[in-house]
Protein backbone atom coordinates (compact mmCIF):
# COMPACT_ATOMS: atom_id res chain seq x y z
CA UNK A 1 0.00 0.00 0.00
CA UNK A 2 2.93 2.36 0.78
CA UNK A 3 4.28 1.84 -2.76
CA UNK A 4 0.94 1.92 -4.53
CA UNK A 5 -0.18 5.27 -3.05
CA UNK A 6 2.67 7.48 -4.44
CA UNK A 7 2.37 5.84 -7.88
CA UNK A 8 -1.37 6.45 -7.85
CA UNK A 9 -0.87 10.10 -6.88
CA UNK A 10 1.76 10.62 -9.63
CA UNK A 11 -0.47 9.04 -12.28
CA UNK A 12 -3.38 11.19 -11.15
CA UNK A 13 -1.23 14.39 -11.24
CA UNK A 14 -0.01 13.73 -14.77
CA UNK A 15 -3.49 13.05 -15.99
CA UNK A 16 -4.79 16.18 -14.28
CA UNK A 17 -2.13 18.24 -16.11
CA UNK A 18 -2.81 16.66 -19.50
CA UNK A 19 -4.52 19.17 -21.76
CA UNK A 20 -5.59 19.36 -25.36
CA UNK A 21 -3.26 21.64 -27.30
CA UNK A 22 -5.03 24.48 -29.12
CA UNK A 23 -2.04 26.57 -30.24
CA UNK A 24 1.78 26.77 -30.11
CA UNK A 25 3.65 30.08 -29.93
CA UNK A 26 7.32 31.08 -29.75
CA UNK A 27 8.64 34.25 -28.11
CA UNK A 28 12.23 35.56 -28.42
CA UNK A 29 13.40 32.92 -30.88
CA UNK A 30 15.68 34.19 -33.70
CA UNK A 31 18.19 31.52 -34.72
CA UNK A 32 15.57 28.85 -35.42
CA UNK A 33 12.63 29.52 -37.72
CA UNK A 34 9.11 28.75 -36.51
CA UNK A 35 8.48 25.97 -39.10
CA UNK A 36 11.70 24.22 -38.04
CA UNK A 37 10.85 24.63 -34.35
CA UNK A 38 7.43 23.06 -34.94
CA UNK A 39 8.96 20.08 -36.75
CA UNK A 40 11.25 19.46 -33.79
CA UNK A 41 8.26 18.86 -31.49
CA UNK A 42 6.94 15.35 -30.87
CA UNK A 43 3.38 16.73 -30.72
CA UNK A 44 1.21 19.15 -32.66
CA UNK A 45 -1.96 21.19 -32.29
CA UNK A 46 -4.89 18.99 -31.22
CA UNK A 47 -2.77 16.47 -29.27
CA UNK A 48 -3.05 15.86 -25.56
CA UNK A 49 0.20 16.91 -23.84
CA UNK A 50 1.64 16.74 -20.32
CA UNK A 51 4.56 18.14 -18.33
CA UNK A 52 7.05 15.53 -19.51
CA UNK A 53 6.35 16.17 -23.20
CA UNK A 54 6.90 19.91 -22.75
CA UNK A 55 10.05 19.28 -20.71
CA UNK A 56 11.46 17.03 -23.44
CA UNK A 57 10.76 19.73 -26.03
CA UNK A 58 12.65 22.33 -23.97
CA UNK A 59 15.64 19.98 -23.65
CA UNK A 60 15.67 19.39 -27.41
CA UNK A 61 15.67 23.13 -28.13
CA UNK A 62 18.38 23.76 -25.55
CA UNK A 63 20.70 21.19 -27.16
CA UNK A 64 20.86 23.36 -30.29
CA UNK A 65 23.29 25.62 -28.44
CA UNK A 66 21.62 28.93 -29.31
CA UNK A 67 19.97 29.73 -25.99
CA UNK A 68 20.91 30.68 -22.43
CA UNK A 69 17.46 29.90 -21.05
CA UNK A 70 14.15 28.39 -22.23
CA UNK A 71 10.84 28.08 -20.40
CA UNK A 72 7.24 27.37 -21.34
CA UNK A 73 3.74 28.33 -20.19
CA UNK A 74 0.51 26.40 -20.84
CA UNK A 75 -2.72 28.31 -20.33
CA UNK A 76 -6.09 26.94 -21.46
CA UNK A 77 -4.55 24.90 -24.23
CA UNK A 78 -2.23 27.69 -25.44
CA UNK A 79 1.44 26.60 -25.20
CA UNK A 80 4.07 29.37 -25.38
CA UNK A 81 7.82 28.78 -25.44
CA UNK A 82 10.01 31.65 -24.24
CA UNK A 83 13.63 31.86 -25.40
CA UNK A 84 16.55 33.86 -24.08
CA UNK A 85 19.07 33.69 -26.87
CA UNK A 86 22.83 33.84 -26.45
CA UNK A 87 24.35 37.20 -27.35
CA UNK A 88 26.30 37.59 -30.60
CA UNK A 89 29.99 38.53 -30.56
CA UNK A 90 30.20 41.57 -32.81
CA UNK A 91 33.72 42.78 -31.99
CA UNK A 92 36.96 41.04 -31.01
CA UNK A 93 40.07 42.81 -29.77
CA UNK A 94 43.52 41.57 -28.83
CA UNK A 95 45.62 43.81 -26.59
CA UNK A 96 49.14 43.35 -25.30
CA UNK A 97 50.26 40.87 -27.97
CA UNK A 98 49.90 41.14 -31.76
CA UNK A 99 47.41 43.94 -31.15
CA UNK A 100 44.43 43.69 -33.50
CA UNK A 101 46.33 41.40 -35.87
CA UNK A 102 43.63 39.83 -38.05
CA UNK A 103 45.87 36.93 -39.07
CA UNK A 104 46.39 36.04 -35.41
CA UNK A 105 42.64 36.18 -34.81
CA UNK A 106 42.11 33.68 -37.62
CA UNK A 107 44.96 31.36 -36.65
CA UNK A 108 44.98 31.56 -32.85
CA UNK A 109 41.76 33.06 -31.50
CA UNK A 110 39.62 31.28 -34.13
CA UNK A 111 36.45 33.18 -33.21
CA UNK A 112 34.56 34.90 -36.01
CA UNK A 113 32.46 38.01 -35.68
CA UNK A 114 28.83 36.97 -35.52
CA UNK A 115 29.57 33.88 -33.42
CA UNK A 116 27.35 33.15 -30.44
CA UNK A 117 28.80 34.03 -27.07
CA UNK A 118 30.02 30.87 -25.39
CA UNK A 119 32.29 30.79 -22.36
CA UNK A 120 33.91 27.55 -23.50
CA UNK A 121 35.08 28.90 -26.87
CA UNK A 122 36.55 31.95 -25.10
CA UNK A 123 38.49 29.73 -22.70
CA UNK A 124 39.72 27.62 -25.60
CA UNK A 125 40.92 30.78 -27.37
CA UNK A 126 42.67 31.86 -24.19
CA UNK A 127 44.54 28.54 -24.04
CA UNK A 128 45.60 28.90 -27.68
CA UNK A 129 46.98 32.40 -27.02
CA UNK A 130 49.01 31.16 -24.06
CA UNK A 131 50.26 28.21 -26.12
CA UNK A 132 51.23 30.44 -29.06
CA UNK A 133 53.22 32.77 -26.79
CA UNK A 134 54.89 29.81 -25.07
CA UNK A 135 56.07 28.66 -28.50
CA UNK A 136 57.98 31.96 -28.63
CA UNK A 137 59.84 30.85 -25.50
CA UNK A 138 57.87 32.97 -23.01
CA UNK A 139 56.49 31.51 -19.81
CA UNK A 140 54.04 32.80 -17.17
CA UNK A 141 51.77 34.48 -19.71
CA UNK A 142 48.44 35.69 -18.29
CA UNK A 143 45.38 36.31 -20.48
CA UNK A 144 42.29 38.09 -19.17
CA UNK A 145 38.95 38.04 -20.98
CA UNK A 146 36.87 41.21 -20.83
CA UNK A 147 33.30 41.24 -22.16
CA UNK A 148 31.32 44.40 -22.81
CA UNK A 149 27.64 44.51 -23.77
CA UNK A 150 27.02 47.03 -26.54
CA UNK A 151 23.88 49.10 -27.11
CA UNK A 152 22.61 46.77 -29.83
CA UNK A 153 22.69 43.80 -27.43
CA UNK A 154 25.81 42.23 -28.94
CA UNK A 155 29.05 41.61 -27.07
CA UNK A 156 32.55 42.98 -27.51
CA UNK A 157 35.23 40.52 -26.38
CA UNK A 158 38.68 41.79 -25.48
CA UNK A 159 41.63 39.49 -24.77
CA UNK A 160 44.08 41.38 -22.56
CA UNK A 161 47.45 39.69 -22.70
CA UNK A 162 50.25 40.08 -20.19
CA UNK A 163 53.14 38.41 -21.95
CA UNK A 164 55.40 36.15 -19.97
CA UNK A 165 59.17 36.36 -19.86
CA UNK A 166 61.69 34.77 -22.19
CA UNK A 167 63.85 32.03 -20.70
CA UNK A 168 67.59 32.47 -21.25
CA UNK A 169 69.74 29.34 -21.26
CA UNK A 170 72.74 30.12 -19.05
CA UNK A 171 74.36 26.70 -19.14
CA UNK A 172 74.10 23.76 -21.53
CA UNK A 173 75.94 20.54 -20.66
CA UNK A 174 76.42 17.19 -22.41
CA UNK A 175 77.30 13.96 -20.61
CA UNK A 176 78.78 10.95 -22.38
CA UNK A 177 80.26 12.80 -25.37
CA UNK A 178 83.59 11.42 -26.59
CA UNK A 179 83.50 10.82 -30.34
CA UNK A 180 82.16 14.23 -31.44
CA UNK A 181 82.92 17.80 -30.46
CA UNK A 182 79.95 19.27 -28.51
CA UNK A 183 80.48 22.53 -30.41
CA UNK A 184 79.17 20.72 -33.50
CA UNK A 185 75.77 20.38 -31.84
CA UNK A 186 75.23 24.15 -32.05
CA UNK A 187 74.91 23.80 -35.80
CA UNK A 188 71.81 21.58 -35.53
CA UNK A 189 69.98 22.45 -32.31
CA UNK A 190 67.69 25.44 -31.75
CA UNK A 191 68.18 25.84 -27.98
CA UNK A 192 71.73 27.01 -27.39
CA UNK A 193 73.72 28.35 -24.47
CA UNK A 194 73.84 32.11 -24.12
CA UNK A 195 77.08 33.60 -25.45
CA UNK A 196 78.86 36.66 -24.17
CA UNK A 197 77.34 39.64 -26.00
CA UNK A 198 74.62 37.31 -27.25
CA UNK A 199 72.72 40.23 -28.76
CA UNK A 200 75.54 40.74 -31.28
CA UNK A 201 75.24 39.32 -34.81
CA UNK A 202 76.61 35.77 -35.03
CA UNK A 203 76.37 35.18 -31.27
CA UNK A 204 73.81 32.94 -29.53
CA UNK A 205 71.23 34.93 -27.58
CA UNK A 206 70.31 31.86 -25.50
CA UNK A 207 66.55 32.33 -25.84
CA UNK A 208 64.69 29.09 -25.21
CA UNK A 209 62.42 27.83 -27.98
CA UNK A 210 59.85 25.52 -26.41
CA UNK A 211 58.58 24.41 -29.82
CA UNK A 212 62.03 23.02 -30.68
CA UNK A 213 62.85 21.61 -27.28
CA UNK A 214 61.29 18.22 -28.01
CA UNK A 215 63.23 17.88 -31.30
CA UNK A 216 66.73 19.02 -30.36
CA UNK A 217 67.71 15.60 -28.99
CA UNK A 218 66.57 14.01 -32.26
CA UNK A 219 68.69 16.52 -34.18
CA UNK A 220 71.74 15.60 -32.11
CA UNK A 221 71.09 11.89 -32.69
CA UNK A 222 70.79 12.50 -36.43
CA UNK A 223 74.17 14.25 -36.36
CA UNK A 224 75.66 11.20 -34.67
CA UNK A 225 74.18 8.95 -37.34
CA UNK A 226 75.80 11.13 -40.00
CA UNK A 227 79.11 10.05 -38.45
CA UNK A 228 78.23 6.36 -38.31
CA UNK A 229 76.97 6.11 -34.69
CA UNK A 230 73.93 3.95 -35.44
CA UNK A 231 73.39 2.97 -31.80
CA UNK A 232 73.54 6.53 -30.44
CA UNK A 233 70.91 7.43 -27.87
CA UNK A 234 70.19 11.02 -26.84
CA UNK A 235 67.68 11.53 -24.05
CA UNK A 236 65.35 14.50 -23.91
CA UNK A 237 67.01 17.44 -22.15
CA UNK A 238 66.67 17.91 -18.41
CA UNK A 239 65.73 21.56 -17.84
CA UNK A 240 66.03 23.46 -14.56
CA UNK A 241 64.30 26.86 -14.69
CA UNK A 242 64.91 29.69 -12.24
CA UNK A 243 61.64 31.63 -12.34
CA UNK A 244 63.07 34.42 -10.21
CA UNK A 245 65.47 35.41 -12.96
CA UNK A 246 63.90 33.52 -15.92
CA UNK A 247 67.07 31.62 -16.64
CA UNK A 248 67.61 27.92 -17.21
CA UNK A 249 70.27 25.22 -17.08
CA UNK A 250 69.97 22.30 -19.50
CA UNK A 251 71.72 18.95 -19.75
CA UNK A 252 71.68 16.00 -22.15
CA UNK A 253 72.53 12.38 -21.37
CA UNK A 254 74.14 10.74 -24.40
CA UNK A 255 75.23 7.17 -25.15
CA UNK A 256 77.29 7.25 -28.30
CA UNK A 257 77.91 3.59 -29.07
CA UNK A 258 80.33 2.53 -31.82
CA UNK A 259 80.96 3.76 -35.36
CA UNK A 260 79.57 1.50 -38.12
CA UNK A 261 81.17 1.02 -41.51
CA UNK A 262 79.37 -0.15 -44.65
CA UNK A 263 79.89 -3.85 -45.37
CA UNK A 264 77.79 -3.96 -48.52
CA UNK A 265 75.35 -1.95 -50.64
CA UNK A 266 72.52 -4.08 -52.01
CA UNK A 267 70.12 -3.02 -54.75
CA UNK A 268 67.01 -5.16 -55.08
CA UNK A 269 64.60 -4.40 -57.97
CA UNK A 270 61.30 -6.27 -58.07
CA UNK A 271 61.69 -5.97 -61.85
CA UNK A 272 64.76 -4.54 -63.50
CA UNK A 273 63.91 -1.27 -65.24
CA UNK A 274 67.32 0.41 -64.83
CA UNK A 275 70.75 -1.11 -65.21
CA UNK A 276 72.24 -1.72 -61.77
CA UNK A 277 75.56 -0.14 -62.75
CA UNK A 278 73.75 3.10 -63.55
CA UNK A 279 72.15 3.07 -60.10
CA UNK A 280 75.49 2.43 -58.40
CA UNK A 281 77.03 5.37 -60.24
CA UNK A 282 74.63 7.82 -58.59
CA UNK A 283 74.90 6.30 -55.09
CA UNK A 284 77.39 8.07 -52.80
CA UNK A 285 77.53 5.36 -50.10
CA UNK A 286 80.44 3.00 -50.73
CA UNK A 287 81.56 -0.26 -49.18
CA UNK A 288 84.18 0.20 -46.45
CA UNK A 289 83.25 3.81 -45.72
CA UNK A 290 81.69 5.13 -42.51
CA UNK A 291 77.90 5.10 -42.71
CA UNK A 292 76.15 8.46 -43.12
CA UNK A 293 72.38 8.69 -42.60
CA UNK A 294 72.19 11.93 -44.63
CA UNK A 295 73.81 10.31 -47.66
CA UNK A 296 71.56 7.29 -47.11
CA UNK A 297 68.43 9.45 -47.47
CA UNK A 298 69.85 11.37 -50.43
CA UNK A 299 70.74 8.14 -52.23
CA UNK A 300 67.20 6.84 -51.79
CA UNK A 301 65.85 10.07 -53.31
CA UNK A 302 68.32 9.88 -56.22
CA UNK A 303 67.21 6.34 -57.02
CA UNK A 304 63.56 7.36 -56.87
CA UNK A 305 64.12 10.35 -59.17
CA UNK A 306 66.13 8.33 -61.69
CA UNK A 307 63.43 5.68 -62.01
CA UNK A 308 60.50 8.13 -61.82
CA UNK A 309 62.05 10.09 -64.70
CA UNK A 310 61.60 6.93 -66.77
CA UNK A 311 57.82 7.24 -66.31
CA UNK A 312 57.53 5.00 -63.24
CA UNK A 313 55.53 7.57 -61.29
CA UNK A 314 54.49 5.24 -58.48
CA UNK A 315 57.96 3.82 -57.81
CA UNK A 316 58.68 2.90 -54.22
CA UNK A 317 62.21 2.92 -52.84
CA UNK A 318 62.35 1.26 -49.43
CA UNK A 319 65.69 1.81 -47.70
CA UNK A 320 66.77 -0.68 -45.03
CA UNK A 321 69.74 -1.22 -42.73
CA UNK A 322 71.02 -4.60 -41.57
CA UNK A 323 73.33 -4.01 -38.63
CA UNK A 324 75.96 -6.46 -37.45
CA UNK A 325 76.65 -5.45 -33.86
CA UNK A 326 79.53 -7.92 -33.48
CA UNK A 327 81.85 -6.40 -36.10
CA UNK A 328 80.12 -2.97 -36.17
CA UNK A 329 79.23 -3.09 -39.84
CA UNK A 330 75.99 -2.38 -41.66
CA UNK A 331 74.57 -3.61 -44.93
CA UNK A 332 72.71 -0.89 -46.83
CA UNK A 333 69.72 -2.21 -48.74
CA UNK A 334 67.56 -0.37 -51.26
CA UNK A 335 64.41 -2.30 -52.17
CA UNK A 336 62.92 -0.92 -55.40
CA UNK A 337 59.37 -1.56 -56.62
CA UNK A 338 58.96 0.48 -59.85
CA UNK A 339 55.35 -0.39 -60.65
CA UNK A 340 54.05 0.42 -64.16
CA UNK A 341 54.90 3.23 -66.54
CA UNK A 342 52.45 6.12 -66.21
CA UNK A 343 51.05 8.48 -68.83
CA UNK A 344 49.48 11.90 -68.17
CA UNK A 345 45.79 11.80 -69.06
CA UNK A 346 44.86 15.42 -68.40
CA UNK A 347 46.24 18.62 -66.88
CA UNK A 348 43.63 20.62 -64.97
CA UNK A 349 44.35 24.25 -64.02
CA UNK A 350 42.43 25.96 -61.22
CA UNK A 351 42.65 29.20 -59.25
CA UNK A 352 43.83 31.42 -62.12
CA UNK A 353 41.12 34.05 -61.95
CA UNK A 354 43.16 36.47 -64.10
CA UNK A 355 46.08 34.76 -65.81
CA UNK A 356 45.20 33.02 -69.06
CA UNK A 357 45.46 29.24 -69.20
CA UNK A 358 47.97 29.27 -72.06
CA UNK A 359 50.36 31.44 -70.02
CA UNK A 360 50.41 28.70 -67.39
CA UNK A 361 50.52 25.72 -69.75
CA UNK A 362 53.56 27.05 -71.62
CA UNK A 363 55.52 26.84 -68.34
CA UNK A 364 54.58 23.19 -67.81
CA UNK A 365 56.94 20.50 -69.06
CA UNK A 366 54.23 17.85 -68.85
CA UNK A 367 51.02 17.81 -70.88
CA UNK A 368 48.18 15.45 -71.79
CA UNK A 369 49.56 12.31 -73.43
CA UNK A 370 53.12 12.77 -72.11
CA UNK A 371 54.92 10.08 -70.16
CA UNK A 372 55.47 10.97 -66.51
CA UNK A 373 58.78 12.45 -65.34
CA UNK A 374 59.48 13.52 -61.76
CA UNK A 375 62.13 16.04 -62.83
CA UNK A 376 59.72 17.57 -65.36
CA UNK A 377 57.12 17.88 -62.60
CA UNK A 378 59.55 19.65 -60.23
CA UNK A 379 60.80 21.95 -63.00
CA UNK A 380 57.19 22.82 -63.92
CA UNK A 381 56.47 23.81 -60.35
CA UNK A 382 59.62 25.94 -60.17
CA UNK A 383 58.91 27.57 -63.55
CA UNK A 384 55.43 28.65 -62.41
CA UNK A 385 56.89 30.04 -59.20
CA UNK A 386 59.45 32.14 -61.09
CA UNK A 387 56.69 33.94 -63.03
CA UNK A 388 55.84 35.97 -59.94
CA UNK A 389 52.14 35.97 -60.78
CA UNK A 390 51.07 33.60 -58.03
CA UNK A 391 51.22 33.62 -54.27
CA UNK A 392 51.02 29.85 -54.04
CA UNK A 393 51.62 27.08 -56.58
CA UNK A 394 51.03 23.34 -56.15
CA UNK A 395 50.77 20.52 -58.65
CA UNK A 396 48.86 17.53 -57.33
CA UNK A 397 49.18 14.06 -58.81
CA UNK A 398 45.76 12.39 -59.07
CA UNK A 399 46.07 8.67 -59.70
CA UNK A 400 43.50 7.37 -62.20
CA UNK A 401 44.80 3.81 -62.41
CA UNK A 402 48.18 2.03 -62.35
CA UNK A 403 49.12 3.47 -65.74
CA UNK A 404 47.37 6.84 -65.86
CA UNK A 405 47.27 10.02 -63.79
CA UNK A 406 45.91 13.55 -63.92
CA UNK A 407 47.86 16.61 -62.88
CA UNK A 408 45.92 19.30 -61.02
CA UNK A 409 47.63 22.69 -61.00
CA UNK A 410 46.32 24.78 -58.07
CA UNK A 411 47.19 28.46 -58.11
CA UNK A 412 46.55 31.50 -55.95
CA UNK A 413 46.86 34.79 -57.80
CA UNK A 414 48.86 37.67 -56.34
CA UNK A 415 48.59 41.36 -57.35
CA UNK A 416 50.95 42.17 -60.23
CA UNK A 417 50.02 45.79 -60.92
CA UNK A 418 50.71 48.93 -58.96
CA UNK A 419 50.11 52.66 -59.19
CA UNK A 420 52.67 55.08 -57.77
CA UNK A 421 51.89 58.66 -56.88
CA UNK A 422 54.59 60.92 -55.48
CA UNK A 423 55.50 64.49 -55.00
CA UNK A 424 58.06 66.80 -53.50
CA UNK A 425 59.34 70.32 -53.33
CA UNK A 426 62.81 71.76 -53.96
CA UNK A 427 64.18 75.28 -53.79
CA UNK A 428 65.42 75.05 -57.38
CA UNK A 429 62.91 72.81 -59.14
CA UNK A 430 59.89 73.82 -57.15
CA UNK A 431 56.97 71.43 -56.87
CA UNK A 432 57.56 67.91 -58.28
CA UNK A 433 54.75 65.52 -59.23
CA UNK A 434 55.39 61.88 -60.16
CA UNK A 435 52.93 59.31 -61.50
CA UNK A 436 53.74 55.70 -62.40
CA UNK A 437 51.67 52.73 -63.53
CA UNK A 438 53.05 49.22 -63.96
CA UNK A 439 51.62 45.75 -64.44
CA UNK A 440 53.85 42.66 -64.79
CA UNK A 441 50.93 40.59 -66.09
CA UNK A 442 48.59 42.97 -67.85
CA UNK A 443 45.18 41.43 -68.55
CA UNK A 444 46.67 38.08 -67.54
CA UNK A 445 48.68 37.97 -70.78
CA UNK A 446 52.15 37.59 -69.26
CA UNK A 447 53.18 40.96 -70.77
CA UNK A 448 54.89 43.58 -68.60
CA UNK A 449 53.81 47.18 -69.28
CA UNK A 450 54.98 50.30 -67.46
CA UNK A 451 54.33 54.03 -67.82
CA UNK A 452 55.92 56.82 -65.78
CA UNK A 453 55.71 60.61 -65.84
CA UNK A 454 57.46 63.27 -63.73
CA UNK A 455 57.11 67.05 -63.97
CA UNK A 456 58.33 70.03 -62.04
CA UNK A 457 58.99 73.68 -62.85
CA UNK A 458 62.39 72.82 -64.35
CA UNK A 459 62.18 69.16 -65.40
CA UNK A 460 60.00 66.84 -67.42
CA UNK A 461 60.44 63.11 -67.83
CA UNK A 462 58.27 60.51 -69.55
CA UNK A 463 58.92 56.81 -70.15
CA UNK A 464 57.13 53.78 -71.49
CA UNK A 465 58.26 50.15 -71.50
CA UNK A 466 56.80 46.83 -72.60
CA UNK A 467 58.31 43.35 -72.46
CA UNK A 468 57.23 39.80 -73.18
CA UNK A 469 59.25 36.85 -71.90
CA UNK A 470 57.62 34.44 -74.35
CA UNK A 471 56.92 36.05 -77.72
CA UNK A 472 54.03 34.19 -79.34
CA UNK A 473 54.51 31.51 -76.64
CA UNK A 474 57.97 30.72 -78.07
CA UNK A 475 61.40 30.53 -76.42
CA UNK A 476 62.17 34.07 -77.65
CA UNK A 477 61.64 37.16 -75.51
CA UNK A 478 61.44 40.80 -76.46
CA UNK A 479 61.42 44.20 -74.78
CA UNK A 480 61.00 47.79 -75.91
CA UNK A 481 61.24 51.05 -74.02
CA UNK A 482 61.18 54.71 -74.96
CA UNK A 483 61.81 57.79 -72.88
CA UNK A 484 62.14 61.54 -73.17
CA UNK A 485 63.31 64.08 -70.66
CA UNK A 486 64.21 67.76 -70.46
CA UNK A 487 66.00 69.89 -67.90
CA UNK A 488 65.86 73.71 -67.84
CA UNK A 489 68.93 75.43 -66.41
CA UNK A 490 69.15 79.19 -65.88
CA UNK A 491 70.76 79.82 -69.24
CA UNK A 492 70.08 76.71 -71.31
CA UNK A 493 68.02 73.52 -71.56
CA UNK A 494 69.03 69.87 -71.99
CA UNK A 495 66.86 67.41 -73.92
CA UNK A 496 67.36 63.65 -73.92
CA UNK A 497 65.48 60.99 -75.84
CA UNK A 498 66.16 57.30 -76.20
CA UNK A 499 64.89 53.94 -77.32
CA UNK A 500 65.91 50.52 -76.06
CA UNK A 501 65.20 47.34 -77.97
CA UNK A 502 66.15 43.92 -76.70
CA UNK A 503 65.59 40.26 -77.43
CA UNK A 504 66.48 37.02 -75.75
CA UNK A 505 66.35 33.30 -76.21
CA UNK A 506 65.87 30.47 -73.76
CA UNK A 507 68.48 27.87 -74.70
CA UNK A 508 67.49 25.45 -71.93
CA UNK A 509 65.37 25.39 -68.81
CA UNK A 510 68.17 27.05 -66.88
CA UNK A 511 70.13 29.13 -69.46
CA UNK A 512 68.85 32.25 -71.25
CA UNK A 513 70.75 34.66 -73.51
CA UNK A 514 69.91 38.38 -73.88
CA UNK A 515 70.81 41.04 -76.48
CA UNK A 516 69.97 44.71 -75.99
CA UNK A 517 70.46 47.79 -78.23
CA UNK A 518 70.33 51.41 -77.03
CA UNK A 519 69.61 54.36 -79.32
CA UNK A 520 70.20 57.82 -77.85
CA UNK A 521 69.47 61.29 -79.12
Amino acid sequence: MKIFLPLFLLFTTLNLFAQTLNSIKFEGMVHISEPVALRMLSFEKGDDINVKMVDDAIKKYFKQGYFNDIWAELDNGELTFFFKEKAIISKIELKGWKDNDEEVQDAVIQIKKGSLYDEKILQDAKKRIVEAISQEGKLDTVVEIQTTYLENGSIKVTFIVNEGEEIIINKLQYSGVNGLDPDEFDGVIANKEHDFMGWFWGQNDGKMSLADLAYDNLRIRDLYMQHGYLDAKVNEPFVRVNFNHYTADMSYQIKEGEVYTISKVTLSQSKEVVDENLLRNIISLKEGEVFNIKSFREDAEKIKTLIADRSYAFVQVIPDLKKNKEDKTVEVVFKIAPGDKVRIRNVVISGNTRTLDRIIRRELYLGPGDMYSLTDLKDSRNSLGRLGYFEGTTIEEKRVDNQTMDLVVKLKETPTGNVQLGGGYGSFGGLLVSVGINDRNIWGSGINVGLKAEKSQTTESYSFNVSNNRLNDSDFSGNFSIYTSSFDYNDYSVFSDGITIGTGHRFSRYITGLLRVWVFK
